[in-house]
This record gives structure tokens, sequence and C-alpha cells, in this order.
């Protein structure tokens, strides 16, 4: 039996393309979620899964965006596990920023400086008083350290399956399949095409492809100034108990943290390699390295696992979210570097509104791909672009 033409087309299964989906189906509409490999399958399930704005460069922009994700993830918490009896950990856990140089310090000054100015809740402490608050793990050399608790944490896959399962209960289908280009009629896409010579038609299309939306300039006739960018994380298991904290280097190079399921993660690794997402061994020393750094008990830790993940740098350190110029009917919503997880609640429900009635309650023309119209691409290539995120 033929399935039904879908309202909406959205090509891409990780946490962006779910939640879109789910926004939509509340507004009952109903998408097709088209995934060449497998929901979560990319950044969205492998990341660290910590809902933080706060580390590396952010605008104005950004922080306000996150602001209403925030509040977003807080409600989706309370609805998604009981809808689809999937948890996915969401939780806040306090985090220790450290300084282990003057100039470490003199950052972690203007941190602590800008959270109070924003009316946050955070207390400078000593190194000697971080590492009696983190019961010994954090390093003699750290001088100081902020202790924070404004960002909660999600394990990733988990939090994506638990959308799409909700998704799929609220009218969206999953479909595994490649796309290879955009169908149209008029200046309007009415679908997708498929590498094994099928279709799939809806009334309008989402390209929600993380990093790959780079490759997606055939179809629309947009370059996108995005690139990705390989992130390694490690997971580890430890005899005795865990920290009750997150140890985090106050430059955002290195994070040792605590998953709700008991898993201990730390990373990162900021790689322009292109679409290669291998875990190399240069990664691994660095990433252990860095947790020796933060907490040198961690050197009768066992490596458990060793994953990786592309993330989708935009040039300018902006999402792209938004209608395509030039069509009718064809929607962009990526760029979201390392903070797609943080992002996608608020991209999720605003997406589906400016799809479903043209128009969106939240001022998104900071990400509109209008402005890559006008936007020179920086020379260079990948160099050129701004590390931020975790």
């Amino acid at each position: 039996m033929n399935n039904p033409q879908p309202d909406v087309v959205i090509v891409g299964g990780g946490i962006v393309g779910c939640l879109t989906a789910y926004y939509l189906g509340l507004r009952g509409l109903s998408s097709v979620v088209v995934e060449r490999e497998g929901i979560g399958s990319q950044a969205s399930g492998s990341a660290a899964g910590i809902l933080t704005s706060y580390w590396g460069a952010v605008t104005p922009a950004i922080l306000a965006f996150a602001s209403e994700s925030y509040r977003l993830h807080r409600e989706l918490a309370e609805i998604i596990p009981q809808t689809t009896g999937i948890g996915y950990g969401y939780g806040f856990v306090p985090f220790l920023r450290a300084a282990f140089s003057q100039e470490d310090e003199l950052a972690l000054k203007a941190w602590h400086q800008d959270r109070v100015k924003e009316g946050n809740k955070v207390t400078w402490l000593s190194g000697d008083e971080a590492r009696r608050i983190s019961n010994g793990w954090l390093s003699p050399d750290a001088r100081a350290a902020v202790l924070s608790e404004l960002e909660p944490q999600v394990d990733p896959y988990r939090f994506v399956l638990a959308v799409a399962t909700a998704a799929e209960a609220a009218g969206a289908r999953i479909q595994s399949g490649d796309v290879t280009g955009i169908l149209s009629d008029k200046g309007r896409a009415t679908g997708v095409t498929l590498a094994n010579g099928g279709t799939v038609r809806g009334g309008s299309v989402l390209l929600a492809l993380g990093p790959w939306s780079k490759l997606t300039g055939g179809w629309t006739g947009l370059d996108l100034p995005i690139e990705p960018m390989r992130g390694q994380i490690v997971r580890f298991s430890i005899d005795g108990p865990l920290p009750d904290l997150a140890l985090i280097h106050i430059n955002g190079e290195h994070y040792l943290l605590r998953k709700p399921s008991g898993e201990l993660i730390s990373g990162t690794t900021w790689e322009w390699e292109g679409f290669d997402k291998r875990t190399t061994p240069e990664g691994l020393a660095t990433i252990i390295e860095g947790a020796l750094k933060l907490a040198p008990g961690m050197r009768d830790a066992a490596v458990v696992e060793h994953r990786a993940c592309l993330r989708p740098f935009s040039q300018d350190d902006h999402p792209i979210i938004g209608r395509v110029p030039g069509w009718e009917g064809l929607y962009l919503a990526t760029g979201h570097a390392a903070e797609g997880i943080l992002l996608s609640a608020a991209t999720g429900k605003f997406m589906a509104q400016l799809i479903a009635i043209g128009q969106s309650d939240y001022d998104l023309s900071p990400f509109s791909p209008e402005r890559l119209l006008h936007q020179p691409k920086r020379p260079g290539g990948p160099a050129s672009f701004t590390r931020h995120g975790t």
C-alpha cells in the first residue's frame, strides 16, 4: 500500500530533523524523515550531550537563541519521556571550570564576571577550595576555578531516539534513503530524489544534513559556507567512585564529564579533516593528556570506547536556519557547530512554525540563509573558520 504524501520531507535524521518532525506533528502536519544511515548515527548521537552556550565564542544572537532553547529543553524533558517511555538523562551537572596558568586565570575571571552580570549564581574558588569540592579529583596544578550549575546534559543518542519515537507518535514516518537531489515544480520544492532511483514527494522540503549540507549546492544553487570539524571523544571506566561534577579547562579544550548512565567521558579534538570521521591515535593521546591534566587520578582509568563525529561549522559561527533564497517550500537547518544538541529545540520548534505558517514567533533573521547572498566567503578554507563550543 502506498503511503500518503507527507506535508514535509525532512532530509537528515539527526536531532534537528527529528525535533522539527516532532513539532510539525504537534501542529497537525505530517512528515517523512529520510535518513541515509540511521537515526542519530552522526554527531547528534555521538556528542558529549552538554547543553551549554558558555564555551568559546558566542554572540548576543546565539546567547538569546540558546536561552530560548534551554527553556524548550526543560519542557521536552517533562513531556518526551512520558510520551515515549524513553528517559534520556536530562539534568543539571555542577561544573568546575579550572585555570592552570595566569592567562587561564584572566579568562576565568572574565567568564565569571560575565555570568554575574547575567544574573547567574557562580562561585569563585581558590585551587585548594576547588580540590576539596571535587573530592580530590581536580589537579593540584589548578590555580583557581569557578563552580556553576547552569548547564544541563543529556544522553545524546537516547535523546534522539526518544524524540524520533515521539515524532512518529505525532504522525511522522522515518524512511531509509540516500537523497541525491530536489524535485521541483516552477521554483517550488516538491520532494527529493533517491540514489536507488526512487522519489519521496511532499509539500515542502527541509534539508537538515549537518556538515553534509555543504554538498547540496548543486541541488539548491546556494553555496553554503559549511565545513565539517571532527571531534573525538573517549569513554572511560574507573574503579571506585566517579566525580560528582564536571571538570573543564577554561580554554574549552578539555573536559571530564560523568554521564547519567555512569559513563565518564572526556574530550575533545578540533580537526579540519573533511568528511573523515575516523578516530586517530593522536586524537586519543590528546584526550588522555587533557584528562590527566584535569584529574591525575585518571591514570588508573581504562579506555572503553573511542569515537568521533563531524560537527557542521558555518563560516560566521551562526547556524543557517530558514527558507532557501529563490525557492518556495525549500528550507535549511544546519551550521549548529558543536551546539547542535543545545540549539536543536529552538531550531525544531521555530522551523516547524516557519514551514507551517510562513513565519515564526522567534526572530530567525540572524540565522537566515538570505545573509549568505551578501556575505563574502573568507579566503583560506577551513582554517579561516572559528572554533567554538564543545
